[in-house]
């Protein structure tokens, strides 16, 4: 007994003494710094807590911190309305510049966040092309993007770096799940380990979910009469699930095709279940009044922390999944004439 409480008291006191040990450097060299001010280094995800803070009065000074894996950290200062962000790794690193002109930042001792700037100029030489195109061919900064993540994966697989990019690029390859895959699997194990790697697996099987062929999970639903309503319900019919809400523009606009579709197809076996992601009632259903969104009405009132939302990952909307008569997956993101498209070689015209 007495082993067994003296292993737990060692354990536990070189769990404070290792969370305490600061294993980070920084070393700032900032320019424009007058009076004292306070200098705060905060964890951009997971729980945000501050990492470190002091006061300076100086441009040049030093911040000791504690750190398990490579981080992204927001630096702020009394004073200035910008945020630096950085992201950091054990050891030494040197900070040169104003925090005024944040992306301007000279960043010693860092590969990840090299790998940051890297990620940033990629996404802008991928954003200028998409702008050049007339946005008509958004395979171009997929591809651009793509082939910057795999070239850092190359280099550098055991990079946290890697993770927290794809994570935030994610959404781009929500209809080619097999790139997001290809290149989460050559994250290292370590990296897989991390939250941003975690988020991006939960994705990629959320998705998977959501191909075509599958059967989509079965959710009820109050309506907007407060009876329960069961995407089951539909089964017979060509179903369109629908996300959206009153608030957003993009949403409302796709509402006269839908009214087209569903006048043009009823008949033939096509209906549409309407989930709305607001959470005010009364301006949800004025919204329906005032649209004339005349066929079933869903919503739990909740905002983005929705069941059906929280479920496959949904972050943005107007978001729609098309269902066969026996709640299979056809399609999913129809907007405009590509949803009389696929329902004309489904059930054709009337």
């Amino acid at each position: 007994m007495q082993k067994t409480l003296l292993i737990i008291l060692t354990t536990f006191i070189f769990s404070l003494t290792k969370a305490t040990t600061p294993n980070c450097t920084l070393q700032f060299f900032l320019t424009g710094i007058k009076t004292e001010q306070e200098l705060v280094v905060t964890k951009v995800e997971d729980d945000k807590s501050i990492l470190g803070k002091t006061k300076v009065t100086t441009g040049q000074f030093q911040l000791k911190l504690e750190l398990s894996i490579p981080t992204l950290v927001s630096v702020s200062i009394t004073g200035a309305d910008e945020k630096a962000y950085l992201y950091l790794e054990p050891g030494t690193v040197s900070v040169n510049g104003t925090l005024k002109q944040p992306w301007d930042l000279v960043v010693k001792g860092s590969p990840s966040h090299q790998d940051l700037l890297l990620f940033r100029d990629s996404l802008l030489v991928a954003l200028d092309t998409y702008k050049r195109t007339n946005k008509a061919a958004t395979d171009v900064p997929r591809n651009a993007i793509t082939a910057y993540l795999h070239n850092l994966l190359s280099r550098r697989s055991n990079a946290f770096s890697a993770a927290f990019c794809i994570n935030k690029m994610k959404e781009v390859y929500a209809e080619h799940i097999y790139i997001l895959e290809a290149l989460y699997n050559k994250l290292s194990e370590t990296v897989q380990s991390s939250n941003a790697a975690v988020e991006v697996k939960k994705y990629i099987d959320v998705n998977n979910t959501l191909q075509p062929g599958n059967i989509l999970p079965d959710f009820t639903f109050p309506s907007s009469n407060n009876k329960a309503v069961k995407i089951s319900d539909y089964r017979g019919y060509y179903t369109l699930v629908d996300c959206w809400a009153s608030w957003c523009g993009p949403c409302r606009r796709e509402n006269p095709f839908l009214k087209e579709a569903l006048a043009t197809y009823k008949d033939r076996g096509f209906r549409i279940l309407s989930i709305s992601f607001d959470d005010n009632r009364e301006h949800w259903l004025k919204v329906v009044a005032d649209d004339k969104m005349e066929w079933q009405q869903v919503s739990e009132l909740k905002g983005w922390d929705n069941e059906f939302g929280k479920s496959f990952k949904i972050e943005s909307i107007p978001f729609n999944i098309l269902l066969d008569p026996q709640g299979r997956i056809v399609a999913k993101n129809l907007r405009g004439g590509e949803l009389f498209k696929v329902l004309k070689e489904k059930i054709g015209l009337k």
